[in-house]
């Protein structure tokens, strides 16, 4: 049996194809100054054209393949499991080189370290007073002149890393949750897929080969938790029982203030709308409930934050909802290259990449399941639509991401739609087609993720270095040169204390006159480009001084408190290397 006998699991592999090829056209004529097309030409690119070639050799090759018959038990998902996690923490110190790689990384480590000391922000020591920005300059709490020193995310990532820190080391917490993510899949497509084994394992062997859980889930990042804790949520709302309900509105009201409040609602939001369809709207209330008041809670985590530190709230805070819209929602706009559709093509080809190659022609699959409205299809359908529209208006631009993180949080709709695509074909008797294109497919992402991890390690090992070699000077405080384009400023990083030494500065958040009483209180080193190329390779095609950076630190020549940088500072034992910078 060939495609040739499934004119729709035909039509929906050369549909792939040809919507890849088309967005490969595209891309490769543009010439955009992003990150994101520096990592389409390292990474999507390629793993692009071999999705392309396997979907047009599958068009004619004759599978030799037959579903498995037998459905995916429990004690294999959990051994399945427990040796995933623990993959994936090895991979976090192998691969991932345990670096926090970028701002949105580091800040969760900054909150935890608060959260670990009992305190939910540091108050900016008064000698540092209008230091702030150039200690912390990005995605601070906004507080003025940065009295407080905390992220401007929500708390429960942070939290339950610092928690978990107290039993554990941290960074098991991810591998542990996208295990758990993989449990409760499991318990999800044993309930909506109950009749197709085939379809069961291709959702559960899916979740295993996406490169882009699996790289996640070996940082801080906080989609690894946004995943799981939407799975877990489905899984428990799906048993339907009252306790469950309870538990999956608790589940809810941590996911919504992981990071972002607006991710896990926009899930959870076409899930829980139809139980009015259903005509249960006490429990719709009870649901609308719980949601709005979290919503509400975290909404105003700022105001709690600044009160439990001794400061009044601002007034941009004190306006509630019009303020978080002020505050939160249109420097979002402003910032994120919102509605732009080329930036999209490019998330669309990294999500490709990074994920299972027969994710998107079986989800193809499933638009007849949605249609009918078989249990779940459409709401899982709505979730993922109204996620992808959300973030093509708001959150476009991800910049550093592996795959397109913004929305990692519905692959599991993503996923378990690919299996409602695979039913569709079992049930027309051509299954043995369907699993022979899936294996194709699933073939050619095994392949591709050992590139696309070898591919992720060599770009996070040059910054890794370069921030080791910056956090071992002998020095009171070094400023980096952060006037210019590239991520040098992401090297800006201390203790939300400022315990550390040196303390690190980012000199676009510095005046002239700072410059100057650095070097009256202590020892300086300067970074600029060509000492921050060897780790930053968007520098490498600028020139070696930077104008900008030269003016602002000419008041230091001559000046004894200048250092110069061991280029060896970095080379120290790994007991002490293993120190990190929170």
């Amino acid at each position: 049996m060939t495609l040739q006998d499934d004119r729709e699991l035909r039509g929906a592999v050369l549909r792939t194809a040809i919507y890849v090829a088309l967005a490969l056209a595209v891309l490769s004529i543009r010439h955009d100054l992003l990150i994101t097309r520096w990592l389409f030409l390292r990474q999507d690119a390629l793993a692009s054209v071999a999705v392309i070639g396997t979907a047009l050799a599958a068009l004619w090759l004759r599978p030799c393949w037959s579903a498995l018959p037998r459905l995916p038990t429990l004690g294999l998902v959990v051994a399945a499991a427990i040796s995933y996690a623990m993959l994936l923490w090895a991979g976090t110190h192998a691969v991932m080189l345990d670096y926090a790689l970028t701002r949105d990384e580091l800040m969760v480590d900054f909150d935890q370290a608060n959260f670990a000391v009992g305190r939910l922000s540091a108050h900016l020591p008064s000698a540092w007073t209008g230091f702030g920005p150039a200690l912390v300059p990005d995605f601070a709490l906004g507080v003025p002149g940065q009295a407080l020193l905390a992220s401007a995310y929500g708390p429960v990532n942070a939290a339950l890393r610092a928690g978990f820190g107290l039993v554990a080391d941290p960074t098991l917490l991810n591998p542990l949750l996208a295990a758990a993510g993989l449990l409760s899949l499991h318990r999800i497509a044993r309930r909506l897929l109950w009749d197709s084994p085939g379809a069961q394992w291709l959702v559960l062997i899916g979740y295993v080969i996406s490169a882009q859980i699996a790289l996640n889930a070996m940082t801080s990042y906080a989609m690894t938790a946004h995943l799981a804790l939407n799975l877990i949520w489905l899984a428990l709302y799906l048993k339907d029982k009252w306790w469950s309900h309870a538990l999956a509105m608790l589940v809810g009201v941590l996911a919504i203030g992981l990071h972002q409040v607006v991710f896990h609602p926009l899930f959870a939001g076409p899930i829980i709308l139809s139980l009015l369809v259903a005509r249960r709207r006490r429990l719709f209330a009870a649901y609308a409930a719980v949601y709005l008041s979290a919503t509400v809670l975290w909404i105003s985590w700022p105001q709690i934050v600044m009160a439990a530190g001794g400061l009044s709230t601002q007034p941009a805070y004190d306006a509630g909802s019009r303020g978080f819209v002020a505050s939160r929602v249109l420097p979002v706009l402003m910032r994120d290259h919102g509605g732009d559709v080329p930036l999209m093509l490019y998330n669309f080809m990294r999500t490709v990449a990074w994920n299972p190659a027969f994710m998107l022609p079986f989800a193809m699959l499933a638009i007849p399941a949605v249609r009918r409205r078989d249990p779940m299809a459409l709401p899982l359908a709505a979730g993922l639509l109204l996620t992808i529209v959300a973030v093509t208006v708001l959150l476009a631009y991800q910049g550093h991401g592996w795959g397109y993180r913004y929305v990692h949080g519905v692959l599991g709709n993503c996923l378990l739609l690919a299996g409602y695509g695979y039913r569709e074909v079992a049930r027309r008797g051509r299954e043995p087609a369907a699993a022979g294109v899936a294996a194709g497919l699933a073939a050619t992402t095994a392949l591709i993720v050992p590139w696309l991890v070898a591919t992720t390690h060599s770009f996070i090992a040059p910054y890794a270095r370069l921030s080791t070699l910056i956090s071992h000077q002998d020095a009171d405080f070094v400023i980096i040169d952060s006037n210019g384009p590239g991520f040098a400023v992401d090297q800006v990083r201390n203790r939300p204390d400022l315990s550390n030494r040196p303390l690190i500065f980012s000199s676009a958040d510095l005046t002239r006159t700072q410059v100057g009483q650095l070097c009256d209180r202590g020892s300086v080193m300067l970074f600029g480009r060509e000492l921050l190329a060897s780790g930053e390779p968007f520098l490498r095609t600028l020139p070696t001084s930077n104008p900008a950076f030269e003016r602002q630190i000419a008041s230091l020549r001559g000046r004894s408190c200048v250092r110069r940088v061991a280029a060896d500072a970095g080379d120290v034992p790994p007991a002490e290397r293993a120190v990190t910078p929170y």
